[in-house]
């Protein structure tokens, strides 16, 4: 299974990295910083499974010190220019907070979720990484896809 992650966070992309090759052994993952590096890669390649963040920085960091713009709905514009590209790679969001105010309006994570799965159908789930659930939420959809990609190449 080849998946990539969009996590800005160093510390939480190493414990989901971690925890993905402690479930799914033999599994390629790759990562990206930002919305611009996400958005690059999940256009140019082909993945089994997306982890987005929510909120993250348009751009990748320097090392300049200049302020990084954090873009709120960043996992969502994903979604929605996936949507537009008829990319239809399965898609997770995995995020820190459970409440967002944007440019889009202000959401809870459960009303984020409802609306995803109205209008994305490659959208599984959300999942809150500050419950302690998280990993048996994650496990879980791994497994599942896992058992998909085993039926659809037999």
């Amino acid at each position: 299974m080849k998946i990539l992650l969009v996590e800005d966070s160093d510390d939480k992309r190493e414990q989901i990295i971690d925890f993905v090759k402690k479930t799914i052994p033999n599994i390629s993952i790759n990562f990206k910083i930002s919305y611009q590096s996400g958005l690059e890669e999940i256009m140019e390649n082909d993945y089994d499974f997306v982890i987005l963040d929510m909120s993250m920085p348009i751009y990748d960091r320097n090392d300049n010190n200049v302020k990084e713009h954090i873009h709120i709905f960043a996992g969502w514009d994903i979604l929605d220019r996936m949507n537009q590209s008829m990319i239809e790679t399965k898609v997770v969001v995995i995020t820190q907070y459970d409440i967002f105010q944007g440019e889009h309006g202000f959401f809870t994570l459960e009303d984020l979720d409802r609306k995803f799965k109205d209008s994305y159908d490659n959208y599984l789930s959300a999942i809150c990484f500050s419950q302690l659930n998280w990993k048996h939420e994650l496990k879980d959809i791994l497994i599942n896809m896992q058992n998909e990609l085993k039926n659809y190449s037999n």
